[in-house]
This record gives C-alpha cells, sequence and structure tokens, in this order.
C-alpha cells in the first residue's frame, strides 16, 4: 500500500500542472521630461561627481597673460631701439600691442631671458618646450628696427 501510494504520488507529481497566471495591472509609464526640467544634484555634506577636481577657472586665455615684459614671447619682441645709462646699455623693445617697454640684461620674458644688450643688438635666450630636444635653450639676436638673427 505505501508503494501505491508512492506511486500515485509519484504520477500525480509527473503531471504537468497548468502554470498560475496573475492579472498584472498596467505599470504607470515615466512622465517625459520637459527641456525646461533641469537635473539638481543636492550634496547634502558630500562633493558633487559631476563638478571637476580641477577648480573652475573664470579667465578666459588673454585675462591670464602676464602684464610687462614677462608676458611678452621672445618671437613677438620687436627692438626699437637701445640707449645707454649709467655705463650699461637699455633695449627699448615693443610688445604686440604697441606698448613700449625699457630692458635691462637679466629681465624675463615667458620664454626665455635677455642676456646681453649691445650697442646694436638685444642677444635672448629662448627656452625650447620641445622635451625630445636635447637643446633646452637657443640664442636669438634681435637687432634694432626688428631684424632677427
Amino acid at each position: 500500500m505505501l508503494l501505491a501510494l508512492l506511486v500515485s504520488g509519484g504520477a500525480a507529481l509527473g503531471q504537468a500542472q497548468p502554470p498560475v497566471t496573475t492579472p498584472k495591472t498596467p505599470a504607470a509609464a515615466p512622465a517625459p521630461a520637459s527641456a525646461g526640467d533641469a537635473y539638481h544634484y543636492d550634496p547634502t555634506g558630500r562633493r558633487d561627481p559631476f563638478v571637476s577636481l580641477m577648480g573652475r577657472t573664470t579667465q578666459t586665455a588673454s585675462d591670464s597673460r602676464i602684464e610687462g615684459l614677462p608676458g611678452i614671447a621672445v618671437q613677438d619682441l620687436r627692438v626699437t631701439g637701445i640707449l645707454q645709462s649709467g655705463g650699461e646699455y637699455v633695449a627699448m623693445v615693443e610688445a604686440p600691442d604697441g606698448r613700449t617697454w625699457l630692458a635691462h640684461v637679466h629681465d624675463r620674458l615667458r620664454d626665455g631671458s635677455i642676456t646681453k644688450i649691445t650697442m646694436r643688438e638685444v642677444i635672448l635666450a629662448q627656452s625650447i618646450a620641445d622635451p625630445l630636444s636635447p637643446v633646452k635653450t637657443r640664442e636669438v639676436r634681435k637687432a634694432v628696427g626688428g631684424a632677427t638673427k
């Protein structure tokens, strides 16, 4: 009898049961975002992950330029005259914007410095920014009137 119950129970278990279906309620569709909706992150004590860690800069390239000789590149410098003051030469140089500056030996420029001023020319040491170049500086000679050697 026990064997008969096991056989009949096994047969009952072996029969396929129809799947149970539950009526599904339609899910509410998400409302489409309008163009005026903007995402707002509420950090509540945490940093905003969408803001750069480098910080924000509001300066433009022209605002970040240094005033005077340190803001002028060697290639943009034009020698307009040379004066003698106290036994040494002083160069009158013109920036690309038309402003004139007095330059002395050892004055720094954006990408170099003035190494020597003679009666006829200004000798500059220009830094080379190419990391693959074995030479780190080059000599640039600028004569009065704008000629470059």
